[in-house]
């Protein structure tokens, strides 16, 4: 009988947290593992994992790490921490022989596993507030939130050593695994976007991720907007959804700028790996980054990059060597290093084909999928 895994998944989004979802989930499937997947919701990225022709699973559970008042945290926490009832439920039904918890936020999935001594690793992918990032916790709180981190799993993943720093206690850095995700062999194969009509004088910068204020789009568009308006023939394309407000106001801010007319907001763009390859320049100008998913595309499609020294961002770019790192909300270093590689290509090639090969050498979806299993066997089958 093959091992049974179930992989509990809170977003439903068309997120970087599903995509490493996702190519898990195939890696174990191709090793002969039988997956179930929980989600917290209905959304739009469970067919991807329909196609898989696993069972999939819902139970409604919230985020534990969005409050900083002290009273709605412990609100919340309790709220969640009854829940694990119901995956306990769950767990009794399908016999798992590990649980595989891929986000921060699944508190009560980790409380069962631990009640019901289920091995279990618990995936943390996320970091707090204090650095940018968009987990919450009241200060008091964080030494606790930090301490059942390291004692509910078996075995803690983490996606950076900046997580790592962030969100775990020396027991949970100890208990802890770096694993960078890994990228499809489809951002390596050179292709173009067919619903963008290409123009060979124009230049385009292309900004990838989710529409949130933690992305740094306010930033970005403040920084490059004199860039534009000098410029005629360079273009801005965004990609992402998120809330309908952010966007119009993000909408706002380009009609103010007076660059209306040279940034597009494409929405959810399916193939990514072409709007990579449409794009002359890569920004990632985040106020902070876990680790950096649309930095390592853009590093496998060849593409220049300039991004932000948040996060994981940092253990990815070598800067000057394989792309250029400046400051969260420096508008004038951002402004100086788009402009440089606008009028450089020899340095943008250069970059570019650097980036391209320490993404083969260290972040493919192959590479990533053994780690993966590497730290799954070790914990059902103990030595």
């Amino acid at each position: 009988m093959p091992f049974k895994i179930i992989f509990v998944q809170y977003s439903t989004d068309y997120t970087g947290s599903v995509l490493s979802a996702l190519s898990a989930v195939e890696g174990l499937i191709q090793n002969g593992y039988e997956v179930h997947a929980i989600f917290s919701a209905k959304g739009p990225a469970i067919h991807l994992f329909e196609t898989l022709n696993i069972q999939i699973h819902l139970l409604p559970h919230l985020n534990w790490l969005r409050r900083t008042a002290p009273l709605k945290f412990i609100y919340d926490s309790y709220r969640e921490y009854k829940r694990a009832k119901e995956f306990e439920t769950l767990y009794r039904q399908i016999s798992p022989d590990l649980i595989y918890i891929n986000t921060s936020v699944s508190f009560s999935a980790a409380v069962a596993a631990n009640r019901m001594r289920i091995p279990s690793v618990w995936h943390i992918r996320e970091m707090f507030q204090d650095v940018g990032g968009e987990m919450k916790a009241p200060l008091i709180f964080k030494p606790i939130v930090k301490y059942l981190f390291s004692i509910l799993p078996t075995k803690l993943i983490v996606n950076a050593k900046a997580v790592s720093d962030n969100m775990l206690n020396n027991e949970g850095q100890a208990k802890a695994e770096v694993i960078p995700i890994g990228i499809r062999d489809q951002f390596f194969v050179r292709k173009h976007l067919s619903t963008i009509k290409l123009d060979e004088e124009s230049i385009f910068i292309g900004v990838p991720g989710t529409l949130r204020p933690a992305k740094g789009h306010v930033f970005f568009l403040n920084a490059v907007a004199p860039i534009l308006r000098k410029h005629q023939n360079i273009k801005v394309l965004i990609t992402g959804d998120g809330h309908p407000k952010f966007l119009e106001h993000l909408k706002a801010q380009v009609r103010n700028l007076g660059i209306d007319d040279r940034v597009s907001f494409l929405g959810t763009v399916v193939d990514m790996p072409a709007f990579y390859k449409l794009c002359d320049l890569i920004v990632v100008p985040s106020a902070s980054e876990s680790f950096g998913r649309t930095v390592v595309e853009a590093m496998a499609s060849e593409v220049a990059i300039v991004a932000t020294a948040v996060g994981g961002i940092t253990e990815i770019i070598d800067d000057q060597v394989n792309g250029l790192l400046v400051a969260y909300e420096d508008e004038d270093g951002l402004r100086h290093a788009i402009a440089t590689l606008i009028s450089d290509k020899e340095m943008r090639s250069a970059l570019a084909g650097r980036a391209m090969a320490k993404a083969k050498t260290l972040y493919t979806e192959a590479m990533y999928q053994r780690k993966l299993l590497s730290v799954i066997e070790e914990v059902i089958r103990p030595r």
